[in-house]
């Protein structure tokens, strides 16, 4: 075949390849222009939409930009995000709530029938927490420290050396040495703690007669600035050496002093009572009480008694009030609805409106100074004044040292001041001629403690008290305490027997999570200032000011106590109902008792 014949035909079949692959580029470039008119399409639909919308917020932040340059920033910004806060922590309650159900749940199901005061032994070794017990090692704590120093002490008991025995107590009286004091450790089991921290405190305890060479008690638990040396004594008891006086005076100052603080909550206040007969009882009573509300109700009842009346006192105390409870519901509301508020403060201040366990012993002692001198127990009560609205005036902590002639009973009433229960009232004082006059303080007319709910702060700066003890039955604050470690004397139930998570782990650390967001958006809301403009008071302090002490007791809350919250003192059967708390605190008292 020739050559050109083959040319030819490669020609012709290289134009009929061109002619395809053109074909094939024309058929993809419909294609592609059909592909990018629908989706232009779309895109112009889409677009449309979103210009619409973004028209309609932009016009929006016009309006918003408009009117907070008029009206201020935070006046029109306050309340959108107050209410988007305040969902978030509506929504938080609900899965709090849930969450606390099936916790309850749980431990109703792993639960046994106990009496702790009788079986506490019997269970723990049943369910090998006396192995526990009995275990010298421990993470929680020194256990070397703490069993050398037993050996030591008990060595220098033995030989009757008092020098001795001097220099090694003074480091056992810091708080918290060799960290026998933890939380936990009087979590793990029913009947106490470790043998190894009980041993030392016992060996504590039988050191201190050798070392002072008596056999009474010699530091009498009580502040009196008057007396010399900064120690009371026993007057058959004082110590003739110097080195026993000094020993004592710096005892007294690294030991510190022990406090009981009774928060508010109306008529759960009748909690306190127990925990006061509790404590009593064992011989733990503080010297210095402090009261809110409620609570100073019966820290000035106890602080108006020596211990002997106080013993003679019944597990009901004098909470009765044949008067109060005429009060009906309807009268109540009506008051509210024409005076602003449901209980006249004169006649609460008087004694015929749910404070009868006062006013009976409070005619003869009528101040503070009064009640000092009868009792020897320092009574503090707290309330903030009204006109720190705004302001930032400091809550008042008032005792026989700021105010030694303050009206105990107008003192109790300026602290149960509540907004639409009872209305702000004026301090009142006593004269020289023991009449009543106003306080002569610029801020005299008084709000119930709402930033000052437990003054720890106060009490550690005013006398030193290092250790404090918290019976804490404000409704809105007690309902928070999980406990998911247990609680002295009552243990978590679970599989791990040396420190179950109450509900397991997984319910325990969704408890944790939840309420530390509610912290969080109320944080949000003080650090705003959304609450304080709005209301004049800062509601969210009482749920952020500091509420736990070294030993803190809360109760039981029940449906029916929140439904009689602000109701009259009732019938004694009743009453006893209510006053279970001498039985739930006996096992923190084995916490506190180490310590006193």
């Amino acid at each position: 075949m020739p050559l050109w014949a083959v040319d030819d035909s490669l020609a012709a079949q290289l134009t009929r390849n061109a002619r395809q692959i053109v074909q094939l580029l024309k058929d993809i470039q419909v294609d592609i222009v059909r592909h990018v008119r629908t989706a232009l399409s779309l895109k112009i639909t889409v677009v449309g939409v979103s210009v619409d919308g973004l028209m309609a917020l932009l016009g929006a932040t016009v309006i918003v930009v408009v009117l907070c340059r008029w009206q201020g920033t935070s006046r029109m910004l306050r309340w959108p995000i107050l209410l988007l806060i305040l969902t978030n922590i509506v929504a938080d309650l609900v899965g709090y709530l849930a969450v606390r159900c099936t916790i309850k749940l749980v431990e109703w199901l792993l639960a046994r029938a106990t009496s702790w005061e009788a079986q506490a032994e019997a269970l723990d070794a049943s369910d090998g927490r006396a192995a526990w017990r009995a275990r010298l090692e421990s993470e929680l704590y020194d256990w070397r420290h703490a069993q050398a120093t037993a050996q030591r002490l008990r060595q220098a008991r033995e030989e009757g050396d008092a020098a001795a025995l001097m220099r090694l107590l003074l480091p056992c009286l810091k708080p918290n040495v060799a960290g026998v004091q933890e939380y936990e450790l009087y979590c793990r089991a029913r009947a106490g703690t470790k043998h190894a921290i009980s041993a030392l405190i016992e060996e504590v305890a039988a050191s201190d007669r050798p070392a002072l060479g008596t056999e009474g008690r010699t530091l009498v638990h009580r502040l009196a600035l008057e007396t010399t040396e900064g120690v009371c004594w026993i007057a058959d008891t004082r110590p003739t050496s110097p080195d026993t006086a000094a020993f004592l005076r710096t005892a007294h100052v690294a030991f510190g002093n022990e406090a009981l603080v009774l928060s508010g909550g109306a008529t759960l206040g009748i909690y306190h009572y127990g925990v006061l007969k509790a404590l009593l009882s064992e011989g733990l009573l503080p010297a210095v009480i402090s009261g809110t509300s409620a609570g100073a109700v019966v820290a000035a009842m106890a602080c108006c008694r020596t211990d002997d009346e106080l013993q003679r006192m019944g597990s009901e105390g004098p909470f009765t009030d044949s008067e109060g409870r005429a009060d009906t519901v309807g009268r109540q509301l009506w008051r509210l609805l024409r005076h602003g508020r449901m209980y006249d403060a004169e006649q609460f201040r008087g004694g015929t409106s749910g404070a009868q366990a006062l006013w009976t012993c409070s005619k003869t002692l009528e101040s503070c100074e009064q009640a000092y001198g009868h009792s020897g127990r320092t009574l503090n009560i707290t309330c903030t004044p009204l006109k720190s609205r705004g302001n930032g005036a400091p809550p008042l902590m008032l005792n026989h040292i700021d105010t030694p002639h303050i009206d105990i009973a107008s003192a109790v009433t300026a602290s149960a001041c509540v907004p639409g229960l009872i209305e702000p009232v004026v301090l009142l004082e006593r004269g020289p001629d023991g009449a009543l006059r106003p306080l002569d303080h610029l801020d005299a007319r008084l709000l119930g403690s709402f930033e000052s709910d437990v003054p720890l702060k106060q009490l550690l700066g005013a006398f030193g008290c290092c250790f404090t003890i918290v019976s804490q039955v404000n409704p809105h604050i007690a309902c928070f305490y999980a406990h998911p470690c247990g609680r002295p004397g009552r243990p978590s139930a679970g599989r791990d027997r040396t420190g179950a998570w109450r509900g397991g782990f997984l319910l325990s650390a969704i408890e944790v999570a939840i309420k530390e967001d509610l912290r969080r958006h109320l944080r949000t809301i003080q650090r705003l200032r959304l609450m304080s403009d709005l209301t004049g008071f800062d509601l969210t302090q009482m749920w952020l000011q500091e509420q736990d002490g070294s030993v803190t007791l809360t109760p039981a809350i029940q449906l029916g106590d929140l439904t009689a919250l602000i109701s009259n003192l009732e019938e004694p059967a009743q009453l006893s109902r209510r006053i279970p708390a001498r039985r739930s605190a006996r096992p923190p008292v084995k916490w506190t008792g180490n310590r006193s």
